[in-house]
């Protein structure tokens, strides 16, 4: 049917979504403490102070997204591709000034990561209670999870020969692809995920 076809649809393009958006979270949080140690000599205190910001402001930007699509019903699509267009903007700041000022660098990355980790969290986590109706939810979230776990694998074992062997901005460049991908994703799931009505 229609419906199970929408539903199928749904969820594997959201594994996808999964997959890519946790290549380029992972990538960027493994590796940013030490793209500031290199590019701009913050030394590791420093760096684990940073590093504790992105999680902080990670979590913040998870929250306010949930909130926003339990206060509007219906918000879940354009909640996620927000946070998915947003992403992109500092990302690609960053490939051409990632070494303009430590505090701009810090900023952007802060807001990449916020933004990206707002949609592997809608995906992950709020999107199998949403089709809890259609599909047991334990069975999405494994889907899910398991599409996320290869792309925190994959993500910073790429990553790591771009940096030894490339350059920051190259870095930057592959998680602007990455993320752009991603996003491509959000709007096909998306676009079936608002067939099914939930």
């Amino acid at each position: 049917t229609d419906k199970n076809h929408n539903l199928f649809l749904t969820v594997g393009l959201c594994a996808m979504v999964s997959l890519f958006v946790c290549i380029s979270y992972y990538t960027l949080s493994n590796w940013f403490p030490t793209f500031l140690n290199e590019v701009f000599n913050l030394n590791s205190s420093h760096s684990i102070l940073v590093t504790s910001l992105l999680y902080i402001c990670s979590y913040v930007a998870t929250t306010f997204a949930y909130n926003l699509c339990e206060r509007w019903k219906k918000t879940f699509s354009q909640v996620a591709r927000a946070y998915g267009m947003l992403a992109l903007i500092p990302c690609a700041l960053l490939i051409f000034l990632f070494d303009f000022n430590v505090i701009f660098a810090i900023a952007l990355g802060v807001l990449t990561v916020c933004f990206n980790r707002g949609v592997c969290s809608l995906i992950n986590t709020y999107l199998p209670l949403k089709l809890n109706n259609h599909i047991n939810s334990a069975t999405t979230a494994l889907i899910l999870n398991g599409s996320a776990s290869a792309g925190a694998a994959i993500g910073p074992a790429i990553s790591g020969a771009l940096v030894d062997f490339g350059s920051w901005n190259i870095f930057y460049a592959f998680i602007f692809i990455v993320f752009a991908i991603t996003l491509a994703f959000v709007f096909a799931a998306t676009h079936f995920y608002k067939k099914l009505k939930v």
